[in-house]
């Protein structure tokens, strides 16, 4: 995470493993079909790996804006994940370390206002029941309810209803990690134009020497 060639990344791309639920004809929600038990036992592990490449990506020093897509139309991949995510962010204890992990909240997809793609976050326990997008199991649904109407409204859903394969969508920005890089760009900018302003005086300074003495040399 702290390694020196990841500095300057700003921005995560995560596409997790996931059940792959929302293409229509993929062999494993063929596969996860057959076995209810199985089914729930994996979509509880892609659950608890997803949540945990999220967490890794805003561990990142200068990550300041995280998209996180699946396939699936599971709302243990999707909005159970980011549920847990920013309840773990709201929890982190406030450190010099973990500092900003209380600053994450979700943000609006760019090109995708209300007006554009009107299917949103799973708002409740019907819904995920009337558009197919629940788990799949009862035994590993999970409740979203710390998640705000606004939180929900940030996310994007695409299900087979929808005529075409299901996906979800959800940027994640952190305002105070990104003002940060703003200022230390500008720091930094700042101290190179100090460097060079001193290494053009310092040429001058050394012009006007060599200028001198040749002058003296000359007039002897």
């Amino acid at each position: 995470v702290h390694d020196e060639k990841y500095k300057n990344v700003r921005y995560a791309l995560l596409d997790p493993s996931c059940s792959g639920s929302g293409v229509s004809r993929a062999i494993e929600r063929n596969l996860d079909e057959s076995d209810k038990e199985k089914d729930a036992k994996r979509l509880m592990q892609l659950h608890a790996f997803q949540v945990l490449v999220t967490k890794k990506a805003m561990s990142f020093p200068n990550v300041h804006t995280i998209l996180y897509s699946t396939c699936s139309i599971h709302q243990i991949e999707n909005e159970d994940v980011v549920c847990e995510v920013l309840q773990w962010c709201r929890n982190h204890n406030i450190d010099d370390v973990s500092k900003y992990y209380s600053s994450w909240q979700l943000k609006m997809p760019p090109r995708f206002s209300l007006d554009a793609w009107n299917r949103r976050g799973i708002m409740n326990e019907s819904d995920s029941k009337s558009d197919g997008s629940g788990s799949g199991s009862g035994s590993v649904e999970r409740s979203d309810k710390s998640l705000t109407i606004e939180e929900k409204q940030c996310l994007i859903r695409c299900l087979p209803i929808d005529e075409m394969n299901g996906f979800f969508v959800a940027v994640y920005t952190n305002l105070d990690k990104r003002k940060n890089n703003v200022t230390n760009s500008i720091s930094t900018k700042k101290a190179k134009d100090i460097n060079n302003n001193v290494e053009d005086g310092n040429n001058k300074l050394k012009f006007n020497n060599s200028n001198s003495n040749s002058n003296s040399n000359s007039n002897k």
